[in-house]
């Protein structure tokens, strides 16, 4: 069984996914189109805003931070400062709104992609350069 050591109260709305930024800080990922670095008390350092969006998973790869967004259906890139968008790229996924991409990580050993969707259950694994080059599971649910 897994305790908390600490809780504090984050200042993001609807967050849906954290991860590392490398220091005392940590990424977040919010339903809102909110994309923050915050630190170990919950404060927004830095953010950027995308109206529309629907964050629900990010990782950060070197000096990028990557956002993956539910409903268009595609991967906007930031700068580690998150003053920048630097692009995004868009997924084919057939699923319903709003039961489509979930979360992503990232494999340094390949220096792959891994995204996993709600409706059908899929993993799929990318290339660095976002071709799709497996898909690891299709489960019904």
């Amino acid at each position: 069984v897994l305790h908390p050591v600490r809780k504090c109260r984050v200042h993001v709305e609807e967050p849906s996914d954290i991860c590392s930024a490398g220091t005392q800080t940590w990424y977040i990922a919010g339903n809102r189109g909110m994309v923050a670095e915050i630190n170990a008390s919950g404060e927004v350092i830095r953010k950027h805003d995308s109206p529309g969006a629907d964050y629900e998973g990010i990782v950060k790869v070197n000096s990028n931070v990557y956002a993956v967004d539910e409903t268009y259906r595609r991967v906007d890139i930031y700068d580690s400062t998150l003053a920048h968008k630097k692009g995004s790229v868009v997924l084919h996924d057939n699923g319903a709104l709003n039961q489509s991409y979930e979360g992503i990580t990232w494999n340094p050993l390949n220096g792959h992609f891994f995204l996993v969707t709600e409706k059908p259950v899929t993993i799929q694994e990318y290339t660095a350069d976002w071709v799709l080059y497996k898909t690891f599971a299709r489960l019904s649910t």
